[in-house]
Protein backbone atom coordinates (compact mmCIF):
# COMPACT_ATOMS: atom_id res chain seq x y z
CA UNK A 1 0.00 0.00 0.00
CA UNK A 2 1.45 3.37 -0.92
CA UNK A 3 2.18 6.17 1.51
CA UNK A 4 -0.52 8.48 0.12
CA UNK A 5 -3.21 5.88 0.72
CA UNK A 6 -1.99 5.27 4.25
CA UNK A 7 -1.95 9.04 4.92
CA UNK A 8 -5.56 9.23 3.75
CA UNK A 9 -6.45 6.12 5.76
CA UNK A 10 -5.04 7.46 9.03
CA UNK A 11 -6.35 10.97 8.40
CA UNK A 12 -9.83 9.66 7.66
CA UNK A 13 -9.97 7.42 10.73
CA UNK A 14 -8.65 10.26 12.88
CA UNK A 15 -11.41 12.57 11.64
CA UNK A 16 -14.05 9.88 12.22
CA UNK A 17 -12.87 9.67 15.84
CA UNK A 18 -12.81 13.46 16.15
CA UNK A 19 -16.34 13.81 14.81
CA UNK A 20 -17.72 11.00 16.99
CA UNK A 21 -15.98 12.27 20.12
CA UNK A 22 -17.04 15.86 19.54
CA UNK A 23 -20.64 14.80 18.91
CA UNK A 24 -20.67 12.94 22.23
CA UNK A 25 -19.07 15.93 23.97
CA UNK A 26 -21.70 18.29 22.57
CA UNK A 27 -24.47 15.99 23.81
CA UNK A 28 -22.88 15.84 27.28
CA UNK A 29 -22.45 19.63 27.38
CA UNK A 30 -26.09 20.06 26.34
CA UNK A 31 -27.13 17.92 29.32
CA UNK A 32 -24.88 19.93 31.61
CA UNK A 33 -26.33 23.17 30.22
CA UNK A 34 -29.72 22.04 31.53
CA UNK A 35 -28.58 20.69 34.89
CA UNK A 36 -25.66 22.90 35.96
CA UNK A 37 -25.85 24.50 39.40
CA UNK A 38 -25.51 28.14 38.41
CA UNK A 39 -26.80 30.25 35.55
CA UNK A 40 -23.22 31.11 34.64
CA UNK A 41 -22.31 27.42 34.28
CA UNK A 42 -25.45 26.72 32.22
CA UNK A 43 -24.60 29.62 29.93
CA UNK A 44 -20.99 28.44 29.55
CA UNK A 45 -22.04 24.92 28.61
CA UNK A 46 -24.67 26.25 26.19
CA UNK A 47 -22.03 28.44 24.51
CA UNK A 48 -19.72 25.44 24.23
CA UNK A 49 -22.46 23.41 22.52
CA UNK A 50 -23.15 26.26 20.09
CA UNK A 51 -19.47 26.69 19.29
CA UNK A 52 -18.94 22.96 18.75
CA UNK A 53 -22.02 22.58 16.54
CA UNK A 54 -21.53 25.76 14.51
CA UNK A 55 -17.77 26.23 14.25
CA UNK A 56 -15.80 23.07 14.88
CA UNK A 57 -17.96 20.08 13.98
CA UNK A 58 -18.88 21.18 10.42
CA UNK A 59 -15.19 21.67 9.53
CA UNK A 60 -14.24 18.25 10.88
CA UNK A 61 -17.18 16.61 9.11
CA UNK A 62 -16.16 18.24 5.83
CA UNK A 63 -12.59 16.98 6.23
CA UNK A 64 -13.90 13.48 7.05
CA UNK A 65 -16.17 13.52 3.99
CA UNK A 66 -13.37 14.73 1.72
CA UNK A 67 -10.94 12.08 2.96
CA UNK A 68 -13.64 9.40 2.70
CA UNK A 69 -14.36 10.34 -0.92
CA UNK A 70 -10.64 10.39 -1.72
CA UNK A 71 -10.43 6.85 -0.35
CA UNK A 72 -13.33 5.92 -2.63
CA UNK A 73 -15.84 5.22 0.12
CA UNK A 74 -19.55 5.30 -0.64
CA UNK A 75 -21.56 8.03 1.08
CA UNK A 76 -23.26 5.39 3.24
CA UNK A 77 -19.88 4.24 4.61
CA UNK A 78 -18.45 7.65 5.40
CA UNK A 79 -18.39 8.20 9.14
CA UNK A 80 -17.55 4.60 9.94
CA UNK A 81 -14.06 3.56 10.96
CA UNK A 82 -12.22 1.91 8.06
CA UNK A 83 -10.13 -1.15 8.87
CA UNK A 84 -6.76 -1.77 7.24
CA UNK A 85 -8.07 -5.06 5.87
CA UNK A 86 -11.05 -3.36 4.20
CA UNK A 87 -8.73 -0.74 2.71
CA UNK A 88 -6.39 -3.41 1.33
CA UNK A 89 -9.34 -5.29 -0.20
CA UNK A 90 -10.59 -2.09 -1.78
CA UNK A 91 -7.13 -1.32 -3.20
CA UNK A 92 -6.82 -4.82 -4.67
CA UNK A 93 -9.98 -4.17 -6.68
CA UNK A 94 -8.65 -0.81 -7.93
CA UNK A 95 -5.21 -1.80 -9.15
CA UNK A 96 -3.76 0.25 -11.98
CA UNK A 97 -0.48 -0.52 -13.67
CA UNK A 98 1.95 2.19 -14.69
CA UNK A 99 1.41 1.40 -18.38
CA UNK A 100 -2.37 1.73 -18.04
CA UNK A 101 -1.87 5.06 -16.31
CA UNK A 102 0.47 6.42 -18.98
CA UNK A 103 -1.86 5.26 -21.79
CA UNK A 104 -4.95 6.82 -20.26
CA UNK A 105 -3.53 9.56 -18.04
CA UNK A 106 -6.17 9.19 -15.36
CA UNK A 107 -6.09 6.80 -12.43
CA UNK A 108 -9.10 4.61 -11.64
CA UNK A 109 -9.56 6.54 -8.43
CA UNK A 110 -9.98 10.29 -8.44
CA UNK A 111 -7.95 11.85 -5.69
CA UNK A 112 -7.26 15.52 -5.24
CA UNK A 113 -4.75 14.64 -2.56
CA UNK A 114 -1.37 15.47 -4.09
CA UNK A 115 1.18 15.13 -1.30
CA UNK A 116 3.96 12.84 -2.52
CA UNK A 117 2.26 11.98 -5.83
CA UNK A 118 4.77 11.29 -8.55
CA UNK A 119 2.35 10.97 -11.44
CA UNK A 120 -0.12 13.57 -12.52
CA UNK A 121 -1.54 14.90 -15.77
CA UNK A 122 0.76 17.92 -15.55
CA UNK A 123 3.99 15.96 -16.18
Amino acid sequence: MNINTMDLFFGYNMRVGDVNGLTKSAAKYAELAKTADTAEQREGYAKAVTQINNDVLPKLQQEMNTLGHQLGLADDNIGQVLSKKALEEKNEKNTLSLLEYIADGTPTYSSKYQSGNIFSKNI
